[in-house]
């Protein structure tokens, strides 16, 4: 396992460009528009995220579990794997990738808690074995992810800004519904929580001295702020009927021959 993160292949190989990010998913930008890919990406993630938490998954599996969801979308479409599956398969790999759980059951704890959330999910555990030898090739087999979460609470501590801990926790836990886990690395994710955090709590005065003693690229920080923020603007304008509907578009556009790659890759 590699211990540094500028040495490891989180850093060396997917770290990615947003004209990189741009340029990938070319089959759903077909009949999907960027913002329309965007508000998908936050409404699968949510659903990851909400099935880990009904499988009584602890916070860094399903972490996981999101960058693995956002890596393979990277390479592969909609169209070609089911998302509904990819969430079930992502949060079974994370959770062995983590040592969770290493028994065999785990995936049915998984599918179980999907049905909650999706009562005609129509795979069942052979299929998400199957999709994850996919998700293992799509990932290159580079499974060990670094996160910002000890990043964040070393920070917090450093910076003496506790009273921020428990938001700047939130903002990073809602962060894997966007990209920046693809495009910074974790300590510059942690910084842009805390950095929202002092903003919304009225501390951005008060911590500005830290932030400038860090030397670290505060435009990156600051990109990574907006990011944070864009997608709450998502969130206010969310329609669960307008959300719907693009997941029906999604199915329709999957061809019975690649449901059936899904199933049986």
């Amino acid at each position: 396992m590699a211990a540094n993160f500028w040495t490891s292949s989180h850093c060396k190989q997917w770290m990615l460009s947003k004209r990189e990010l741009e340029y990938s998913n070319q089959r759903d930008r077909q009949y999907l528009s960027p913002s329309e890919l965007r508000t998908l990406r936050i409404y699968y993630i949510r659903l990851l995220q909400m099935a880990g938490e009904r499988s009584a998954l602890p916070q860094r599996v399903i972490s996981t579990a999101a960058v693995f969801f956002h890596r393979f979308y990277t390479r592969m479409s909609y169209q070609e794997w089911d998302p509904w599956l990819l969430i079930a398969t992502t949060l079974t790999l994370a959770s062995k990738v983590e040592e969770h759980s290493m028994h065999v059951a785990q995936v049915d704890v998984v599918i179980q808690a999907i049905y909650t959330i999706k009562a005609n999910f129509p795979h069942k555990s052979r299929d998400v074995h199957r999709c994850e030898l996919q998700l293992l090739h799509q990932l290159d087999y580079q499974l060990i992810i670094f996160h910002p979460w000890l990043s964040l609470t070393q920070m917090i501590e450093d910076s003496e800004f506790g009273e921020g801990l428990e938001v700047a926790a939130s903002l990073l836990h809602d962060s894997y519904q966007c990209d920046v886990c693809l495009r910074y690395a974790p300590f510059e994710i942690a910084l842009g929580c805390i950095h929202v955090a002092a903003v919304l709590l009225g501390a951005d005065a008060t911590l500005r001295p830290w932030f400038t003693s860090l030397r670290v690229e505060m435009n990156t920080i600051g990109e990574v702020s907006k990011e944070l923020l864009s997608l709450y603007e998502v969130w206010k304008g969310w329609s669960h009927g307008a959300v719907d509907e693009l997941d029906r578009r999604v199915l329709l556009q999957r061809t019975p021959s690649s449901s059936s790659a899904s199933a049986a890759a």
